[in-house]
């Protein structure tokens, strides 16, 4: 039953990530606010408290820089603050004692009135910023609330101080404009879902493929690294398009085309590191067809489970390592009842990533009966490329693609495909 295939595909994965989730070690960290009234725009420097609670010393280390979420009202901002020059990078605790290690940097441009910091899934605690607006210059007194305590200061109280007066915020179209300001595509909820591409080949005969893939968040912040303050806020609405595109015959004919729009729940980071890794999911319904009738017509109908696993960080390290396989289950397949013979019950991506260099992703589905197919996206930004030959070209990638296996398309679910290489355009990755 697939029921079970499914239960089976990720229970091992639960049982080995969910207990670390919801342990806590002695040394305890929270973050701590100035006292003074800020300046729009001006720099901020927050402490990182680490308090030791146990009966032995314990060694910390201490991050290189910290990423925070500014919130006022429902403007929600990522934004990383840097390790003051002169703190250590590991700090040994007494018992019963504790650290603090300084933080600076810059806030979001164009936040005014009562700001809430904290990092992103708000293991930290929350801290409250007073910060003036450009045409007021109020004196920070004793009764600002960046003069409390951080400790006395419950996340979700300050959160909520920080939405009710999010009305005092800095307008930012300018006084006496009559001009809109532009939106980007982030302020309507709309972002990057899967790799966005377009890419030529030749096998069985000249040929392209493209994707192109949004996801909607019509209730929380356009940054989905950023956690919403309550769970609808991370409820997603996506729709990826694939289509192989026949080149080489009479009147250049589609292919086939996959289409699939989802729903889906997600969270970026939850919980402690497992294994060195941070650690978020996703989880929903997809619905995949082709769009044609009789003979050729495919769909499927799934629920998946979405698991990701990511290793270093491109800001420290330069680096990143992401293992994010897709468990799903077949709710119905009627087109095409032997579909997971060829493509089983899961899509087991990995990729390895260098900031602004290259980025080498895998997609690997094993059918159940024996029939897998292997895809792999290699892209170089052509910033890097016009450094060295000057094309003026300088958004995007030079995206490779290698496929081989079962199951390029839809269409072709149960039949092997010309080893495909292509060469292209790839805008997302």
């Amino acid at each position: 039953m697939d029921l079970l295939r499914f239960r089976s595909s990720v229970l091992s994965f639960i049982v080995l990530c969910g207990v670390p989730f919801f342990s806590s070690g002695a040394v305890q960290t929270t973050l701590e606010a100035p006292s003074a009234v800020l300046k729009p725009d001006e720099g901020v420097t927050l402490s990182l408290l680490l308090t030791n609670d146990a009966d032995a010393p314990a060694t910390q280390t201490v991050p290189a820089g910290l990423g925070l979420v500014a919130r006022l009202g429902l403007r929600a901002e990522a934004f990383t603050l840097a390790r003051v020059s002169g703190e250590p990078s590991l700090v040994t605790i007494a018992p019963k004692s504790y650290a603090r290690i300084a933080y600076s940097g810059a806030l979001p441009a164009g936040m005014a009135g009562f700001v809430v910091l904290q990092d992103g899934e708000g293991r930290f605690g929350a801290v409250a910023l007073q910060i003036n607006h450009p045409d007021k210059n109020t004196d920070a007194t004793a009764t600002s609330p960046a003069s409390t305590p951080a400790s006395a200061i419950p996340a979700a109280s300050a959160i909520a101080t920080a939405t009710a007066t999010s009305d005092s915020a800095a307008d930012p179209v300018p006084a006496g404009s009559s001009q809109a300001p532009r939106r980007s595509a982030s302020d309507l909820g709309l972002m990057a879902y899967e790799p966005i591409y377009f890419s030529v080949g030749d096998g069985g005969g000249l040929n392209a493929r493209f994707q192109f893939s949004l996801k909607y968040r019509p209730f929380g912040p356009g940054n989905d690294r950023i956690a919403g303050e309550h769970w609808w806020q991370d409820v997603y609405f996506a729709f990826t398009q694939t289509s192989v595109w026949d080149l080489h015959s009479e009147s250049n004919p589609f292919y086939d085309s996959s289409y699939r729009p989802s729903i889906s729940y997600g969270r970026h980071e939850i919980g402690p590191r497992f294994l060195g890794a941070a650690f978020g999911y996703s989880a929903g319904l997809e619905h995949e067809s082709n769009g044609k009738d009789g003979a050729d017509s495919r769909s499927i109908n799934t629920a998946f489970l979405r698991p990701e696993l990511r290793w270093g960080n491109l800001d420290e390290r330069n680096w990143l390592v992401t293992f994010s396989p897709k468990f799903y289950v077949y709710l119905e397949k009627d087109d095409n009842e032997d579909i997971a013979h060829y493509r089983g019950y899961g899509d087991y991506a990995l990729s390895v990533e260098w900031k602004n260099s290259f980025k080498i992703a895998t997609t690997t589905r094993i059918g159940t009966h024996g029939h897998a197919s292997f895809l792999i996206d290699a892209s170089y930004p052509f910033n890097r490329i016009n450094d060295l030959i000057p094309i003026g070209w300088v958004h995007g990638y030079l995206h490779l693609q290698f496929f081989n296996g079962y199951g390029e398309t839809i269409l072709d679910y149960n039949r092997r495909d010309d080893t495909q290489i292509r060469l292209g355009f790839m805008l997302v990755r």
